[in-house]
């Protein structure tokens, strides 16, 4: 069904000559696929939006794409390859001044410096997620922020203290957000959240589920 409706979207999309409109419903698209588990196929599609927006100076959707290139890559434990593309995800949330953005781009940042060992990094990122968290007002996107940054925290800390993580998945799962209510509670329940992909790494001898938000 989905895939079904996908594909008339994107042909009216496409009779009706919008580049805009075109170019959403291929991310709506991709981002259904990636959630139907077809994780190979939804990164190609986001990795040709991401090129084409660079080519044509749309920073949006190129931070978009790649952000969601980076939630891939990190689902797949490839860490550096989720930080190159997290990179430019916040180059272009910065160009195009979006500040929810570009804190869950430094969130997620953050959890890649602190899996490749780079402390530093890791800690001015968590700092600048934190520094932008104070500039949105979109509930959703600062629940996201938090169960990042808490994630993090539950890492660093050998997953001793999960009340955080506990306490925002049970938040949202009061607001109805499941997916964020997935990201909160299963890793406090010491099961770790990975991509749909078959490639998903070694997830260091914890229980992991797949999932893509």
């Amino acid at each position: 069904l989905a895939s079904s409706i996908c594909a008339k979207g994107a042909a009216e999309a496409t009779g009706l000559g919008d580049p805009d409109q075109i170019t959403n419903m291929r991310f709506e698209c991709a981002q259904i696929t990636l959630n139907r588990g077809e994780v190979d196929a939804a990164a190609a599609t986001f990795t040709e939006l991401a090129a084409k927006a660079k080519a044509a100076n749309d920073t949006f959707t190129m931070a978009n794409s790649q952000l969601m290139l980076g939630q891939i890559a990190i689902g797949r434990q490839r860490w550096a390859q989720a930080r190159d593309a997290l990179r430019l995800s916040l180059d272009g949330w910065t160009a195009s001044q979006q500040p929810a953005g570009q804190a869950e781009a430094e969130a997620m940042l953050a959890l890649c410096y602190a899996a490749l060992g780079d402390t530093g990094a890791r800690d001015s990122a968590a700092a600048h997620a934190r520094d932008l968290r104070n500039q949105i007002n979109q509930p959703q996107e600062i629940l996201s922020i938090d169960i990042t940054l808490a994630q993090l925290a539950d890492q660093l800390d050998a997953h001793a203290d999960t009340a955080a993580l506990q306490a925002l998945g049970a938040d949202a799962m009061r607001r109805q957000w499941r997916d964020l209510a997935m990201e909160g509670l299963l890793p406090a329940h010491g099961i770790d959240v990975l991509s749909h992909s078959e490639a998903l790494g070694d997830p260091g001898g914890r229980p992991s589920i797949a999932w893509i938000a």
